[in-house]
């Protein structure tokens, strides 16, 4: 116990004051003696504390901070760190959590693994997905090119990828050596036709209605005594220059003089046979006004009158125009192939 002060007067500058009121403090107390001892209890004291102990009276620095969450170990939320459950566990549900997958399972909260990705697992296929791990039947896809359209004529049943190449169908006869022979046919139609040579011009002497090409082979009547027949034929360049140079030769009988003749004009000439087959043709002999021409090769001609002029030149041409020209027999001179060659032309 401690009674009271003494102050000094006048703020500690005077005298000391006399224990008399106002200048002291009186304390009274009542002593008491016994046996209560309250003994220590140590523990948290923090009422919002995880551990508050609310029989401890001694603070122990053992608090622990409240954390709520899902104590259920078997709860997909569970939180391993909450020492007071709130009560929101979610029960754990397994399926396959990929959008992407066939199976997906949008209540699932737990991968087990299960998704299915079906497409092709052939490595070498074009269309390979790595993801796959379901084989569907047919998915793999190789890449074929070649023409998709069934209606062409290149059409490729094995082709998945058009390549553009698809040719149309061209009908038509493929027979190189019929008349009818189409060289841009491309499809067979059975239409071809043999060819029939022979001679086509009704005015001739041996005419044959049913061929369909003409050979050269034409025999016209001169119109001479003895009628048609050898040498008498009007086709025979010599003959018929024979005739024009001496009229007697078909008036009269073929005699000596007019054989002469004919032998002359056969030993002038070099022909066409002289050349291999085909390679120059020249036709039709007689004509009354064109000649066609065909040649594998250059060709050039003059055209000479039997007075010896050149009347026409042309050059790798494939027609000669005789109508302004009177009848008669012309010569050709035919240049082709470095080779000089004379060929007797007649003109009706």
């Amino acid at each position: 116990m401690s009674g009271g002060t003494n102050p000094f007067a006048d703020n500690g500058q005077g005298a000391l004051q006399s224990f008399t009121a106002p200048w002291f403090d009186f304390y009274s107390e009542i002593p008491f003696c016994g046996d209560v001892c309250i003994p220590k209890v140590y523990g948290c004291m923090d009422s919002d504390a995880f551990n508050y102990n609310d029989e401890a009276n001694t603070e122990d620095g053992s608090c622990i901070t409240t954390v709520y969450g899902c104590t259920n170990e078997l709860a997909f939320n569970y939180n391993e760190l909450a020492n007071v459950d709130d009560g929101n566990c979610v029960s754990i549900v397994y399926g396959c959590m990929d959008a992407m997958a066939w199976n997906y399972n949008f209540l699932a909260n737990s991968n087990d693994g299960s998704c299915l990705y079906f497409g092709c697992m052939d490595p070498s296929a074009d269309n390979y997905d790595p993801l796959a791990n379901v084989e569907l039947e047919g998915a793999c896809f190789t890449t074929i090119l070649g023409c998709t359209d069934p209606d062409a004529f290149n059409y490729n049943e094995e082709a998945n990828t058009d390549d553009f190449t698809c040719i149309d169908i061209v009908l038509g006869c493929m027979d190189e050596t019929a008349l009818n022979y189409n060289s841009e046919a491309n499809t067979e139609d059975f239409s071809c036709i043999d060819i029939l040579e022979g001679c086509m011009d009704p005015l001739a002497y041996n005419y044959d209605p049913v061929v369909n090409q003409d050979n050269g082979s034409c025999l016209y009547d001169a119109g001479c005594i003895d009628g048609p027949g050898v040498p008498y034929w009007l086709n025979d360049p010599c003959y018929a220059w024979v005739i024009s140079t001496d009229p007697l030769c078909c008036n009269n009988e073929w005699d000596i003089k007019c054989e002469g003749l004919y032998d002359y004009c056969s030993e002038e000439f070099i022909g066409l046979e002289d050349l291999r087959d085909d390679e120059i043709l020249i036709y039709p002999n007689p004509t009354t006004d064109v000649i066609n021409i065909t040649a594998k090769n250059d060709i050039k001609i003059d055209v000479i009158n039997l007075l010896g002029e050149i009347i026409i030149t042309i050059e790798n041409q494939d027609q000669i125009d005789l109508s302004p020209f009177s009848s008669g027999i012309y010569i050709f001179n035919i240049t082709y192939n470095n080779t000089k060659i004379q060929h007797k032309v007649i003109k009706r």
